[in-house]
């Protein structure tokens, strides 16, 4: 395995030492740790380093460290395999954890046991990718699923009454919840949703900043 990799940011290259990019993103790793070689290169495999015009046309007038750790940040780069199969088995707990948590029997409305998704995984040859997010691998996952394990979402119906519903806060709602109905009277907005109650403390905390205060939730 090699011990250097490219980081590539706009036309520029550093040399970095294999595995740490990502730790680095961390805030695990500094910058000296990272960095094979303390340059920015037009080109790193053949050596070919930027001159300062190169790098203004890029940052302006920042240092050159500053330059650095805006490439190391945002920067692409090709992760090694170890770094791929770490970040696929982080993904796979948070996807198992999700539906332990978000999901129920239908028959004891009790989670499903860990172990039983995890069995269902390898049986039904489920793949995970790393770089897709938690939520949106879940739904395809849940539709192959469905006849294997009996499953329901563990989901609850609430009314959010607000006064001011602007964009904001109807972001806020729909990135925790699912609308099912909004009804407008006497000034204010009465969104019916259905939440994960996993979700439901955390939308709760948004809406009370994205709202200072001015909502009111209730049961259906």
């Amino acid at each position: 395995m090699s011990k250097t990799i490219v980081v590539r940011y706009k036309k520029l290259e550093l040399l970095c030492n294999a595995c740490t990019i990502v730790k680095y993103r961390k805030g695990l790793l500094s910058r000296d740790s990272v960095l094979a070689i303390d340059q920015i290169f037009k080109n790193a495999q053949k050596g070919n380093k930027a001159n300062d015009t190169d790098i203004r046309k890029v940052f302006g007038d920042k240092a050159l460290p500053e330059c650095i750790d805006e490439m190391l940040n945002n920067g692409d780069f090709q992760l090694t395999t170890q770094e791929r199969k770490e970040l696929t088995e982080k993904k796979r707990n948070e996807i198992l954890h999700y539906f332990h948590t978000n999901y129920i029997n239908p028959m004891n409305k009790l989670p499903h046991p860990r172990a039983r998704y995890e069995n269902a995984f390898k049986e039904h040859k489920i793949n995970i990718d790393y770089s897709v997010s938690t939520e949106r691998q879940v739904k395809d996952i849940y539709r192959k699923l469905i006849g294997a394990i009996s499953m329901k979402p563990k989901e609850r119906e609430i009314i959010i009454s607000i006064g001011k519903a602007d964009k904001k806060v109807i972001k806020t709602i729909s990135s925790y919840s699912k609308m099912l109905e909004v009804k407008s009277k006497n000034g204010r907005h009465a969104f019916q949703v259905s939440i994960f109650d996993s979700q439901y403390e955390a939308l709760l905390a948004d809406l009370e900043s994205c709202t200072k205060g001015d909502f009111q939730v209730t049961d259906c």
